[in-house]
């Protein structure tokens, strides 16, 4: 089923950003309503609204529980990291989390080395996300059902990661791996980009992401900018012009999915790898492999 058909139809496109081989190209939907409501982890877990942590004293390396203790609809993204607890982990997919309740989501760990606590039980909040590579990966495995196989994947890809930019941690951590670079002018190329989205080129296959609210992108795209440029590929492409990735994404097909709170989950269908969470029949957050 085509589920975007002409909802991303009044685009612009914000001045491009290089960063070596790597290309970001800010969106900016016109009318483009949010639903205040949802409001994202980071901002519920600065305002002591939000906390995670493990499933049970043993603890599982494939779930978390999220508690959200506020008024709002809980939003974590696909690909974010939560640090803490006994390692380190990346939400699977983005889920939405009612009020007033807790919900035990699916994560991959990226932190392989190490199962134990460090002082605090507790997750916390994080700045980085999953690597642009693997995230497709995982949206294909997903996509397949193949889940078995989904964690040697993120754990092998973040070795790979640790190589190219020559920086070994003693626990594998994603986190630790990003943090050993210098990152201040990174910051300074995105810090006046207020948008719903970005195409995103020169880091594996180009790929679009889009959310609904422009606070909850900027946070996101401050979380992935460092793993974006660290990943980018070693020699320059050429790429197809910003409106045809958007009129592939809005006739683009795709499947139900599983949900694990309020959302509407979907995956793409054929070879564009994506995922896609909507909310009372309303576009939250969106990105897709092209």
């Amino acid at each position: 089923m085509q589920i975007f058909k002409d909802t991303f139809k009044d685009i612009t496109f914000q001045e491009i950003i290089n960063i070596n081989n790597l290309k970001i190209i800010p969106i900016n939907i016109k009318d483009f309503k949010h639903d205040d409501r949802i409001v994202s982890f980071d901002n519920l877990f600065d305002n002591g609204l939000a906390k995670a942590e493990e499933v049970n004293a043993e603890g599982i390396v494939s779930k978390i529980k999220i508690i959200n203790d506020s008024d709002n609809l809980l939003f974590i993204s696909d690909g974010e990291a939560i640090v803490g607890a006994k390692q380190n982990r990346i939400a699977e997919r983005s889920v939405i989390i009612k009020d007033h309740s807790d919900t035990v989501v699916p994560v991959y760990c990226v932190e392989r080395g190490r199962w134990g606590y460090r002082g605090e039980k507790r997750f916390s909040k994080s700045e980085f996300s999953l690597s642009p590579r693997t995230r497709e990966k995982k949206a294909e495995y997903l996509k397949s059902s193949d889940e078995r196989n989904t964690q040697s994947m993120v754990w092998q890809d973040i070795e790979e990661f640790s190589e190219k930019v020559n920086y070994s941690s003693d626990t594998s951590d994603l986190g630790e791996i990003l943090s050993s670079r210098n990152n201040e002018d990174l910051y300074d190329k995105v810090k006046d980009v207020n948008s719903n989205g970005y195409i995103v080129l020169g880091t594996g296959r180009p790929f679009i992401e889009i959310f609904s609210d422009t606070k909850i992108c900027k946070k996101h795209l401050n979380k992935s900018i460092r793993v974006w440029a660290a990943d980018e590929n070693t020699v320059a492409e050429t790429f197809d012009k910003p409106e045809s990735y958007i009129e592939r994404f809005n006739k683009s097909e795709w499947d139900k999915d599983i949900s694990i709170g309020l959302e509407d989950a979907f995956s793409s269908k054929g070879d564009n790898n994506g995922r896609a969470i909507f909310h009372d029949e309303k576009f939250i957050h969106s990105y897709m492999y092209f």
